[in-house]
């Protein structure tokens, strides 16, 4: 082969400078600077030290030739031993190796098949100088980019102390790292105490991808919301037992003991470690930062902070340093939102319990507001009662007691004598009469009322009732007429089987009511008529209609109460108890009756009508 001169060297050196400046991505810089020296002299494998004294923590570039891919693992190996002078265990695949020394500890290591090109010693310094000018350009561009990144991320988590943005802090991670795709995996433990892990016992635990990131659209993502079980990811399980330290996939060739043999084997073992559904055939690099709780509890693993290129590449210290620093405040921020998370709840559940106690109190306040308010119309409803029978028993007795103080004078004619006995039987009778409303009032309303079912003429009742009535009512001009609804002489029923002295008692009490409230010379109708129902059976109704002042709507509801009377009964001085239609509505609900009250108020140009319909079946038997 031709001797390389001085000027090749230094057209070399600036092409390698060149590249520097074109490059975007440090590390393939190192390797395409690697490939461009091993092929400059010839040689069949080339590595690029920065710093021998620490090569772990430095940047690396490693070239060999296509015909040696078999022994790449092996070569990579010499050459390592060679540049740390360390030849201890190193394997020999190649049998000369030629180490150049750059500035700053730095080396070139040259594996060679035959005799390498010779250059003169100043041509090797130029070539040497640009290769320890890359690398010093490389370190210093790494450096910036994760300075860069350390204070884009500080101040992300400055200015959102309150809830810091998780995805942006991964997408920023993620760019400062300069790898395809990135995610935040969370863990939730079935036992809560299995967190303080043992690192023997892999616990029973999910992990979730919370949140991911990929460089383009293009780049398969993990699946959104994708769970998993801890122990079937192996290395999430050494990455949860190695905690605090991450786990990282690549190829070690930084270390000369113990590493595989070749990048194939490498391979393999990396597909057994990583998970299918984390795609290393896709993404071999993979770097697993455990999420730790706190820096006084560092078994406490929260989850982990993910990120994976697309080709083999080894993680370095400074990449490594700022994954971890930003997963440790991803962890902070996590136990932040998981506590706020925490108290929101209690607070949630505090404030529905104190809502529900509220709800109940309210409730109870309601219940207790309506028992006074029943209590307050029950005493006003005794008041009354009290006032009512009072009044009701007094007057018959101080009429009655009149009667007799003038039946005691020596002397009473015959006549007067016959009036104040009839004055007597006529107080006597009222007085015994509302006794005995009170009586029936008392057995209804507790169920002591017995019935007598008889067959009744409903015809010949109501006749005897019209020709009663219709004496009584001559004072007042008043007339009862029975008819249909439809205004004709009533086609009456035959009979009814009920009970003859309640239905006697419902009518006697209607249309005594119908005489007092009606205007003089007017008509009272009784009118009778027949339903037809197929679910209810056959009914009769009996209307009582009278023309007069009317019921004032808002007293309809309460007419049926006891003790109850309008107001135009109070102004007109209409003698009554309030107890009558109280006991016709008792009496028809035994009946299997029911009696509904419509009414029109008297007005300038027409008088007021007052209509009582009492529906009840033909046999006690039927439906209502």
């Amino acid at each position: 082969m031709n001797e390389l001169n001085e000027l090749d060297s230094h057209k070399f050196g600036q092409e390698i400078l060149k590249l520097l400046l074109s490059s975007p991505h440090p590390p393939h810089l190192l390797s395409e600077v690697a490939e461009m020296t091993g092929k400059k002299w010839g040689a069949v494998a080339c590595l690029l030290v920065g710093d021998r004294l620490a090569p772990e923590s430095d940047f690396n570039g490693y070239w060999h030739a296509e015909n040696y891919h078999s022994l790449a693992g092996e070569i990579k190996r010499q050459l390592f031993a060679r540049a740390i002078e360390d030849a201890t265990h190193a394997p020999c695949p190649l049998k000369q190796v030629h180490f150049i020394p750059i500035p700053r500890e730095g080396a070139i290591v040259l594996g060679l098949d035959g005799k390498k090109q010779s250059l003169p010693v100043e041509g090797e310094e130029a070539i040497a100088n640009a290769i320890a000018l890359v690398l010093t350009c490389t370190r210093f561009q790494q450096q910036t980019r994760l300075d860069e990144a350390y204070q884009v991320l500080l101040e992300q988590f400055r200015s959102n102390t309150g809830q810091p943005d998780l995805e942006l802090a991964l997408a920023t991670t993620a760019k400062a790292l300069q790898v395809e795709r990135g995610a935040i995996l969370l863990l939730k433990y079935s036992d809560p105490l299995s967190n303080h892990h043992d690192s023997t016992i892999v616990p029973r635990a999910r992990c979730t991808v919370a949140h991911q990131w990929t460089a383009t659209e293009e780049i398969l993502k993990i699946h959104a919301g994708r769970s998993f079980w801890l122990k079937d990811c192996p290395c999430c399980v050494t990455a949860w037992q190695d905690s605090p330290q991450p786990f990282a996939s690549k190829f070690k060739i930084h270390n000369s003991r113990g590493e595989t043999s070749n990048e194939a084997n490498c391979i393999d073992n990396l597909a057994s470690t990583i998970p299918p559904f984390f795609h290393p055939d896709r993404f071999p690099a993979l770097l697993l930062v455990p999420l730790i709780g706190t820096a006084s509890n560092s078994s406490l693993v929260l989850g982990f902070f993910l990120f994976q290129r697309d080709r083999p590449y080894s993680w370095h210290v400074g990449e490594v340093g700022l994954a971890r620093w930003a997963g440790a405040q991803i962890a902070t921020t996590t136990i932040y939102q998981r506590t706020i998370e925490q108290v929101q709840s209690l607070v949630n559940k505090r404030t529905a319990q104190l809502q529900g106690s509220l709800e109940v109190q309210a409730k109870l306040y309601e219940q207790t507001r309506k028992q006074v308010e029943q209590l307050r119309q029950l005493v006003e409803l005794k008041d009354e009662f009290l006032d009512s029978v009072s009044h009701e028993l007094r007057t018959p007795l101080t009429t009655m007691k009149m009667a007799i103080s003038m039946l005691r004078q020596p002397g009473l004619p015959p006549e007067r004598q016959d009036k104040y006995l009839a004055m007597l039987e006529r107080e006597w009778e009222r007085e015994y009469n509302l006794i005995q409303d009170l009586l029936a009032l008392q057995k209804l309303e507790t169920q002591q009322i017995d019935l007598q079912l008889t067959k009744i003429d409903l015809g010949e009742l109501v006749r005897e009732f019209q020709e009663t009535f219709n004496e009584t009512w001559q004072g007042k001009g008043l007339q009862l007429v029975i008819r249909d609804r439809e205004g004709k002489d009533a086609d009456l029923p035959a009979f009814l089987y009920s009970d003859r002295d309640s239905l006697q008692r419902i009518l006697q009490e209607l249309l005594a009511n119908a005489g007092k409230y009606s205007d003089p010379e007017s008509t009272v109708y009784l009118e009778i008529d027949r339903l037809q129902d197929q679910q209810e059976g056959d009914r009769v109704t009996v209307a009582i209609v009278n023309i007069g002042e009317g019921i004032a709507p808002e007293n309809i509801k309460s007419i049926f109460e006891k003790f109850t009377r309008g107001k135009e009964a109070n102004q007109q001085a209409i003698a009554g108890t309030g107890l009558g239609l109280a006991l016709v509505k008792g009496l028809v609900q035994h009946l299997n009756g029911k009696i509904e009250v419509w009414s029109r108020m008297a007005g300038d140009r027409q008088r007021g009508e007052t209509r009582f319909t009492l529906i009840l079946p033909f046999s006690m038997n039927d439906k209502q």
